[in-house]
């Protein structure tokens, strides 16, 4: 099994990371740390554990951005399984043991992803996260409905062939390139989540579903409404996609600005209470419910009823 990690100025967090796989239960891996030009301690910290273990691979280059350096790896992979592992999250001791042994059981799946925990900066859990098809009747589901199909990064596992068939991570999606490559791997055959905890997922300032969460929601706008075309026996691209919502009246693009703000601030909320800035979280979330209140209403709603 190749484990794929992708680091840009990571060193705040990569020594968990990577501490967390090479003290997998499962031992027959790969570690290829691609380092994207950080101007931290990153590269010397990934070349200091692969001086001491030979399964750890270190690529040095140039800064390229996250999605070609995740085809870095990608390319780098010698393995038929490829473990995707960002430099900020967490595997827990048999998360590699829980998916070789779904790969030996049910060969037909593509995507593997399983169930995770939500932590804050100071790895402090926060609440669990589910996501994707748990049994082969979610995933059929959801393919004849459109949806888009993904599941929680810090777990995924999928097969590098395919994924390099389809040209890999497309720098587009901007800071949604896993959610694009995952979508597009449950096109070619099954996605299954495993009902089970096996990594720590981290959610902080600096993480790029932070930095990037509205280029995020926009690319899973894009991504349903692809799926429904290539449904209908169509496509479209998203250079047509965003053409499409420049296009859209002023009332419609009104609407969406406040969808769109309501959703930034209602995540703001979100990290401003991960990082414990709490006067921040309470404005946050007044401007969501200003905003955007049936979003604020029915996360807000989700996430009691969670607890």
């Amino acid at each position: 099994m190749s484990v794929i990690m992708p680091a840009y100025n990571s060193e705040a967090f990569i020594v968990e990371a990577v501490e967390s796989i090479l003290n997998q239960t499962f031992q027959d891996f790969e570690l290829i740390i691609s380092d994207d030009g950080s101007s931290d301690r990153t590269l010397e910290i990934a070349r200091s554990y692969a001086a001491k273990d030979p399964r750890v691979k270190v690529i040095q280059a140039d800064h390229v951005g996250a999605a070609e350096n995740g085809n870095r790896c990608l390319r780098a992979a010698k393995y038929p399984w490829v473990a995707r592992m960002d430099s900020d999250d967490i595997s827990l001791p048999d998360r590699l043991a829980v998916l070789a042994e779904a790969v030996r059981a049910n060969p037909e799946v593509v995507l593997w992803g399983a169930w995770a925990g939500l932590i804050d900066r100071w790895s402090r859990r926060m609440r669990q996260v589910r996501l994707g098809p748990e049994t082969q009747q979610d995933y059929l589901d959801a393919r004849k409905d459109g949806r888009v199909i993904l599941v929680v990064s810090p777990t995924c596992m999928f097969r590098r062939d395919l994924a390099l068939d389809l040209g890999g991570y497309d720098d587009r999606m901007d800071g949604a390139d896993d959610v694009e490559l995952m979508n597009s791997l449950a096109e070619l055959g099954p996605v299954r989540v495993i009902p089970r905890e096996i990594a720590l997922y981290r959610l902080h300032g600096g993480s790029v579903s932070a930095t990037r969460f509205l280029r995020q929601h926009r690319v899973l706008q894009y991504l349903h409404q692809r799926n429904l075309a290539r449904l209908r026996g169509s496509d479209l691209t998203i250079e047509e996609f965003w053409r499409d919502l420049e296009a859209q009246p002023l009332s419609r693009r009104m609407a969406r600005y406040l969808d769109d703000k309501g959703r930034i601030h209602y995540r703001n909320t979100i990290m401003h209470l991960a990082e414990h800035r709490f006067a921040k979280a309470i404005w946050s979330a007044g401007m969501a419910a200003v905003c955007n209140p049936s979003h604020m209403m029915r996360r807000a709603g989700r996430r009691l009823a969670s607890h």
